[in-house]
């Protein structure tokens, strides 16, 4: 149903059904039961969440692995030339470790989550794409699993992904970006050529003090928004943050 990569109290990456986007606050609420599923014991761990906005009447399914600890495992059974570091090792146990995390609805679905998460160690494992995505997350903002969607800082929420501004005078300034941006360029090229679009219509959307324009797709949210005297802002949100709560993280992070 959905899939996560969880580091550290921030999401790496979400994979959801079409137009069934998972609410930021069951997130948030997934994040924090997978870190203690992950601090209370090692391996694979399998047991039941309620997910209440999604569905306040029964529970899913919750695949939760630390496969930083698998990754690094793979790699001293197969790689002669791997050596474990004991170090590096203890750092990534528990909830410090990139989690992946499966939700299903039927209990039968274990064996098949369990060969599937097994392919992501190895991918993880080629190229030593594992340590790129905890660097990029250990360099990203972080805040408590409990701090609200309305955080002062938008992108620690895990929900605002990238903003940037392009000043009056041509100064291009950018946020920190979120790990499925800075990690992929391809990630970056689709936002960057949704927004595009975007600003080339926003002259003809209207002529009002603060000119924005909104488009929301099925796997991220853009707006593009016109502060006069200022510039040009781009954001990059997940798609289920309200349209309110974009514009004024938008306007908050311009200024």
């Amino acid at each position: 149903l959905f899939s996560f990569l969880f580091h550290r109290k921030r999401v790496v990456s979400v994979i959801s059904p079409p137009k069934m986007p998972i609410h930021p606050d069951d997130a948030l609420l997934l994040m924090n039961f997978t870190a203690c599923l992950a601090k209370s014991q090692s391996g694979v761990q399998w047991a039941t969440v309620c997910l209440p906005i999604f569905n306040d009447t029964g529970y899913l399914w919750c695949y939760c692995q630390n496969v930083s600890l698998a990754v690094r495992e793979h790699l001293q059974a197969t790689d002669r030339k791997f050596q474990m570091d004991p170090a590096d090792l203890e750092a990534h146990k528990g909830e410090h470790g990139l989690l992946l995390v499966h939700l299903s609805t039927s209990q039968e679905l274990f064996p098949q989550l369990m060969l599937a998460g097994q392919g992501v160690i190895e991918r993880l494992a080629q190229n030593n794409t594992y340590i790129e995505i905890e660097t990029i997350s250990n360099k990203a903002t972080l805040v408590p699993y409990d701090s609200p969607l309305s955080s002062e800082d938008p992108l620690a929420s895990s929900m605002a992904l990238w903003f940037f501004l392009v000043t009056e005078s041509g100064q291009l300034i950018s946020s920190t970006q979120a790990p499925q941006f800075a990690y992929s360029k391809s990630a970056r090229k689709h936002a960057l050529r949704q927004l595009v679009k975007m600003k080339d219509k926003l002259s003809q959307v209207t002529m009002a003090p603060t000119p924005f324009l909104i488009v929301t797709l099925e796997d991220y949210s853009f707006l593009v928004l016109r502060q006069r005297g200022i510039g040009d802002v781009y954001a990059v949100f997940v798609p289920s943050v309200p349209k309110a709560e974009m514009m004024r993280w938008a306007v908050r992070w311009a200024k």
